[in-house]
Order: C-alpha cells, then structure tokens, then sequence
C-alpha cells in the first residue's frame, strides 16, 4: 500500500471513474517499455516491445513473449514459449488508499507487479 492519506472528503467517485482498463494499459505499455529499456547488456536476453492498436507484446530474442489485450472490461495477459503457460486477467479497481490498482485472482496489484508476474519469466528464466 501506498501509506498516503487522501481527505476525509476524498472524491473517491471521480477518481474511480478514472481508473479505467484503458488507462491502466496505458500505464502498463509505458512501464513495459520502461522494463524493456532497463533490460541492457550484459543481460542473458533481449527483448522488444511491439504495439499494434489494442495490443502489447514483449517478445525475447529467445522467441518468448507476453501479449497484453485490452478488451472493454479487462486486461488478458497470456506468456507464450515457456515450459508452464501463464495466464492472468486484470480488472481494475480501487485500493483503500484510493490509489488504482489490478485486480488479479482478488488480488490488488500495482502495474510494476503485474509486468513482474508477465515478464520475470521471459527475462530472467531458470535453468532447471
């Protein structure tokens, strides 16, 4: 959590009209990029982020990658190439800071976790 303390006449009703699945794929292309970019030699795997309209890949050079969907309610993330598939769908809702978060399995995730739970695999992958 994030600890901040809102007003007691916080607006939680704009800011949840706010946190929509839109907005937070936007911030989860953004902070994908970001992770992508912070992926630099000497890294064991490279990797690139490709858009196309209501999609987001990350794909290695390895052949993984992770596909992020926006669809009118949710965001489905689905990690191909791996020995176990991954599958996750996100909702979006409000934490009791007021802070928006991803709805994950009723989990109430920051975006940088979701990216972690998609990616980890991809960038830094096992050798058992």
């Amino acid at each position: 959590m994030t600890g901040s303390r809102r007003p007691d006449d916080f607006d939680w009703v704009s800011a949840r009209q706010a946190c929509s699945v839109a907005h937070m794929f936007e911030v989860l292309a953004r902070q994908a990029r970001q992770n992508v970019d912070a992926l630099h030699a000497p890294a064991s795997v490279g990797a690139r982020v490709l858009e196309e309209g209501t999609c987001l890949s990350v794909v290695t050079d390895r052949g993984t990658k992770a596909r992020f969907r926006l669809t009118a309610d949710h965001i489905e993330v689905e990690v191909f190439g791996l020995a176990r598939a991954v599958q996750l769908r996100a909702t979006v809702g409000m934490d009791d800071d007021g802070a928006c978060r991803l709805c994950v399995d009723g989990q109430l995730l920051q975006p940088w976790q979701l990216l972690r739970r998609a990616l980890e695999p991809l960038f830094f992958p096992t050798n058992a």
